[in-house]
């Protein structure tokens, strides 16, 4: 009984504490205090500071949020937030709330974003905070008095016993001389501070979150007293930490690189930081890197091990060096001095020493800053290295010297060793130059060497080489890139060997360019640039170089096939022109087309860069920016773009595309912006000639073309039997006046796709897959011409032709043949389907002869032109090579009402009248049933009275017009009735 009271007792009690802290809210006046501490903060940071809305916590806490808080910035620098946040929740002590006054116990910061600013006088908008300033935003009372705080301190008084920051983001402005704004982002800040105060020293963490992963740089210590007047006089004593840190994930953190670096390798650190921002900072600490390495392109540099021992002080955009060390493998360098103007052009002040230099370490070192040899290469070595350096980082003074023995070099896939003879580097100025050195591989490689460098913004290194005799191109090539010498990108030599007298120029930086002087002569090899997919066979060729030009007096080399012959000049190795005059013994056009990059990938594309300083993650609401668009392409992604041909020729015996075939071939070339212009042109073609012009368009993804072409006496047989399907079906000497435009790859296809036009004459042919002739004499039995069982012979042809969608149309086709003249209209198509009406016109004299009176008749009605000639309409359809013709019963009706529109309406209808009284007795003279003009020919209609079946043939087509004649003459009052269907 008594546990039961006491239980009774203590829920009382819970249920009176929770009834008290609900209650408390409403004896909080919540916008009373939101105004307190918005004016005890702008009394502090004398900045004006604005609130959406506040909220009184309870159960999470007594305390109060403010949703949507602005502090805003010194008007100086912005008329805009200096740190915006999501919101911020202030927890104040509960006792000091009681007796009317507020005591900070906590402040909970959530998506904090901070913008600092620095102007062209390198001032930055933090160092105003709690300084008093006439007409600043921050000015909340009198000058020189400032307002009283809730706590009875003095406003430069404060203390925050924790405060957390979670979420945070920085943005980082910076305005140059020019008024030019450098701008960097950081996401993910997350902060923690402990006893934040005026009077005593605090704590705190602060870290830098690199998605994805928990890679994070922290920087922990102590921090305070705060100083308020001002912020950038408070003291840190802190340590920098993080470990095994991707070199990739730090990089992104700085600005957009000028060229594409894949980073590679790992960081750990703890470097001690001591000082202020208003006073500067001492650093100490050691730095290890492993795996260290850098992916230009294609090319792979070393990866290397070493640790940097440092001891500095940092002030005011000034670095002095009091021991910087690094370590490598086998050598140690040493560095003291001092670096002034860092935010501008650095001026500077070292000494460099290295009693221990190790050449393994130097080269593979310098190959992962962007300068040596690739990945693979082994090296060995030992010297020494003594170097002062003054005066600015653009154009540094140099004194010194670099001594190096018993060097050699091994290359992946050389058999022997690349030794060298004692090197010494004389720094001078702002030049480095070494002794004349033998270099060679072996016995078969002999090469005289000396190089001179330019140090500074940019460097570029000077080299001479000579030959005794021809070495092996391998051999040079492996000796050149050894020191970072490399060919333009996509270019490769292979096989073969080289006799040189040459001196090159390599400039490094953003835009690296190779220069050259002098000559070669290369015989034996494979040259490949980034335009071809496969290389040229280079039997012999002499190389001549000026500069960024090179140029080939006589040329022998293969390639796709060909033999090739000529001159070359090509001018400005990283945009080139052309300018050639070529000869070949034959050329496959389809192969040289797929041996050609045409495509923009034809090099790797460099990936995009993210905008400075920001980390790519979409998690939070301060990361939701637009992505970084991706720079313009560079030229070299587009060997094809890059390449310009100008006051070009080209001879060649044979050029074969598919099954078309070309003899004697000669034009003229230029080109520019992917488009390929061929001038006068002219070849041999199915004993023939043509003469005119053509443009390959290869922008878009399939090329396209447009021809001006004059054929002239072509074998039309041969050329339709090469080049389509006609095949056997077409003779004579073929002329033509086109102009086409196509697109796509290989014959068919751009034969599907040609639209144009223009004139063609086909003279003395034959069409062998129908005889005209006998169609007409059959269908019109109008004479007994016969011209042979062969074919359609013919004197010539005229047409107008359009092309489009695979089909050839014409209005205006005219034959001349033995004893007619035809005229066409239709079309046919690749296919081989025919569609066409065709008007074979015969002397009038042929039927005045015929005895028969009835088609007499019928040719002085709608079988008669006006010139008296008669007319035999046809259709022919389907096949071109096995062709379907019959009489063309529309032509005729349309003839028929024509000539009864004109008159002598009576007299035809008497005349028919009489014919077909007696047509029991001449129906022995109509065509068998199974004659082909029957089966062309539309039946009539049958009579209302009894009779036989209307015939079949001319006789029935004309009975059953008469007879719908006959009836509109009855009926003249109704409406005409429907012609029956033929």
């Amino acid at each position: 009984m008594r546990a039961k009271k006491l239980v009774i007792v203590a829920g009382v009690v819970v249920f009176v504490v929770i009834a008290a802290l609900a209650v408390i809210p409403f004896f909080i006046d919540a916008q009373s205090l939101k105004t307190k501490l918005v004016t005890e903060a702008e009394s502090i940071l004398r900045r004006r500071m604005s609130v959406q809305t506040v909220e009184v916590t309870v159960f999470t806490g007594l305390g109060i949020r403010l949703n949507r808080a602005v502090i805003f910035d010194d008007l100086r620098f912005a008329n805009a937030p200096f740190v915006s946040l999501n919101s911020v929740t202030v927890r104040p002590r509960l006792l000091p709330l009681l007796h009317g006054s507020v005591e900070v116990a906590s402040i909970e910061l959530e998506q904090p974003e901070i913008r600092l600013i620095q102007n062209q006088d390198r001032t930055w908008n933090f160092e105003s905070i709690g300084v008093p300033s006439a007409g600043s935003a921050g000015k909340t009372g009198s000058a020189g008095a400032p307002p009283a705080s809730s706590t009875g301190k003095s406003s430069q008084s404060f203390a925050v016993s924790q405060l957390n920051l979670s979420d945070g983001a920085v943005v980082i402005s910076k305005r140059s001389s020019s008024n030019a704004v450098e701008e960097s982002r950081y996401d993910h800040i997350n902060l923690k501070l402990r006893n934040f105060s005026t009077d005593k020293v605090g704590s705190f963490d602060l870290s830098l979150q690199l998605p994805p992963g928990a890679h994070a740089l922290q920087l922990k210590g102590q921090l305070g007293p705060v100083q308020l007047s001002p912020f950038s006089k408070t003291p840190v004593d802190g340590e920098i930490q993080f470990s095994e840190l991707p070199i990739a994930r730090l990089t992104s953190l700085a600005s957009p690189p000028t060229e594409a670096i894949e980073w590679q390798g790992f960081l750990t650190t703890a470097t001690g930081l001591k000082g202020s921002l208003d006073q500067g900072f001492s650093l100490e600490g050691k730095t290890a890197y492993s795996k260290l390495g850098a992916k230009r392109g294609g090319v792979q540099s070393p990866q290397v091990d070493g640790e940097v021992h440092l001891k500095a002080d940092y002030k005011a955009g000034a670095l002095q060096l009091r021991q910087g060390e690094l370590h490598m493998p086998a050598s140690t360098l040493t560095m003291t001095g001092s670096v002034t103007g860092l935010d501008a052009d650095p001026a500077l002040d070292l000494r460099i020493n290295s009693p221990r230099l190790a050449f393994d370490d130097l080269i593979k070192l310098a190959a992962v800053l962007g300068q040596g040899a690739p990945d693979g290469v082994q090296a060995s070595g030992n010297g020494q290295l003594n170097l002062q350096v003054s005066g600015s980082s653009k154009k540094p003074q140099v004194a010194g010297e670099a001594k190096l023995a018993d060097v050699w070099i091994r290359y992946p896939g050389l058999a022997d060793k690349i030794t060298l003879s004692p090197v010494v580097l004389a720094f001078k100025d702002n030049t480095v130059a070494s002794n004349e050195i033998q270099i060679s591989t072996g016995e078969r490689t002999r090469l005289q060497a000396q190089w001179k460098a330019a140090l500074g913004d940019p460097v570029s290194v000077d080299a001479q080489i000579r030959s005794t005799k021809p070495v092996p191109v391998s051999d040079l090539l492996a000796i050149a890139s050894s020191f970072g010498i490399t060919l333009p990108e996509g270019m490769k030599v292979q096989d073969g060997s080289i006799d040189l007298q040459l001196t090159a120029r390599q400039t490094l930086g953003e835009k690296p360019v190779l220069s050259l002087q002098g000559q070669a002569a290369l015989s034996g090899s494979k040259v490949q640039t980034a335009l071809l997919k496969a290389p040229m066979e280079v039997h012999q060729v002499q190389l001549q170089f000026t500069g960024q030009s090179a140029s080939i007096p006589s040329l022998s080399a293969s390639f796709a096939g060909s033999k090739l012959g000529g001159k070359l000049q090509i001018n400005n190795f990283e945009v080139p022109t052309l300018q050639f005059a070529l000869n070949a013994d034959r050329l496959d056009l389809s192969k040289l087309e797929q041996m050609i990059n045409t495509a923009e990938s034809a090099a790797p594309a460099k990936p995009a860069t993210a905008p400075a300083a920001k980390i790519p993650d979409g998690s939070s609401p301060a990361a939701k920016t637009s992505p970084a668009k991706p720079k313009p392409g560079s030229a070299n992604q587009d060997p094809l773009g890059r390449l310009t041909v100008r006051d070009s020729s080209v001879a060649v015996d044979t050029v074969s595309y598919d099954s078309l075939r070309l003899t004697k071939v000669s034009s003229k070339i230029q080109m520019k912006n992917r488009v390929l212009q061929l001038q006068d042109l002219k070849f041999n073609m199915n004993q023939g000639t043509h003469v005119g012009t053509a443009s390959f368009d290869l922008n878009g993804a399939q090329p396209r073309y447009t021809f001006n072409s004059k054929l002239r006496d072509v074998d039309a047989n041969e050329f339709l039997t090469q080049n389509s399907s006609l095949k056997n079906l077409f003779y004579g000497k073929l002329s033509s006046d086109i102009d086409l435009q196509g697109s796509g790859s290989g014959f068919d296809e751009i034969s599907k796709q040609l639209k144009g036009g223009g004139k063609v004459t086909i003279a003395k042919g034959k069409i062998t897959s129908f005889n005209l002739s006998e169609q007409v004499a059959l269908l019109g039995k109008l004479t007994g011409l016969n011209v042979g069982q062969g074919g359609t012979e013919f004197e010539d042809m005229v047409s107008e032709m359009t092309i489009a969608d695979g089909r050839v149309t014409t209005n205006a086709m005219h034959f001349r043949a033995s004893g007619m003249a035809l005229k066409v209209r239709g079309s046919l198509g690749l296919d081989r389907s025919a569609d066409y009406q065709i008007s074979a016109e015969l002397p009038a004299s042929l039927s005045k002869k015929n005895p028969n009176q009835f088609l007499n008749l019928a040719n002085a009605t709608f079988f008669q032109n006006e010139s008296g000639n008669a007319v035999i309409p046809l259709r022919m359809t389907g096949d071109i090579a096995r062709p379907r013709l019959s009489l063309d019963t529309q032509m005729v009706k349309d003839n028929l009402k024509n000539s009864l529109r004109q008159g002598g309406v009576t007299k035809a209808l008497d005349t028919f009248q009489g014919l077909l009284k007696g047509k029991d007795q001449k129906a022995a003279a109509q065509p068998a049933a199974n004659d082909p003009a029957n089966s062309a020919q539309p039946a009539g209609e049958k009579p209302a009275e009894p009779k036989p079946a209307a015939k079949p043939g001319l006789g029935g087509l004309f009975q059953g017009i008469m007879d719908q004649v006959k009836e509109k003459k009855k009926e003249p009052k109704q409406e005409p009735k429907q012609e029956p269907k033929q």
